[in-house]
């Protein structure tokens, strides 16, 4: 199952090399890494599975990306797109939730008070452009005067958009 998610995940982004740049002069709006990161902390606030999830990409991200790379599927790309779909529902976000779940049970396990957390700051290591990409990231929060640090591997930018991945850890 793991390898699955890992698969799909990979095949979304590398797909992205074979993006196309839009021809619309209109941007949405950016959530920056920074704003991506508060959010987080809020959902770790709340212990809120569902809040972390609604930070991953959406279903029409990723098949956003399908479109635009439609050449690779050829006259699949329906079919393609209703696999994956499957796959999202099925495995994508319910492994989401799984890690953020595993998460807060490891913080409790750390004496983290999850309720009075709050953020400090994010650390990149390298960054993404702003079309897609996929980052390491370092998410700082303190609770109870102690500072702690949540690893995210493969945050992903779509179009300016950070958005999280389930690949998420205490350090």
């Amino acid at each position: 199952m793991k390898t699955t998610v890992i698969t799909f995940a990979a095949l979304s982004l590398s797909l992205t090399a074979f993006m196309k740049t839009p021809t619309t002069t209109e941007k949405p709006v950016a959530i920056t890494s920074d704003q991506m990161a508060e959010r987080v902390v809020a959902a770790l606030r709340q212990s809120s599975a569902q809040q972390y999830a609604d930070l991953f990409p959406a279903l029409s991200d990723f098949h956003a990306v399908m479109e635009e790379s439609a050449d690779v599927y050829g006259n699949s790309l329906q079919e393609a797109q209703s696999e994956f779909g499957r796959t999202y529902q099925a495995t994508l976000v319910p492994s989401v939730k799984a890690s953020f779940e595993s998460l807060i049970a490891r913080g409790k396990e750390k004496g983290i008070d999850w309720r009075s957390v709050r953020y400090v700051g994010i650390e990149l290591a390298e960054t993404a452009g702003n079309r897609f990409g996929a980052v390491p990231v370092t998410i700082v929060f303190a609770s109870d005067g102690k500072e702690f640090r949540l690893r995210m591997d493969n945050a992903m930018v779509f179009n300016g958009q950070w958005k999280v991945s389930q690949f998420i850890r205490l350090v």
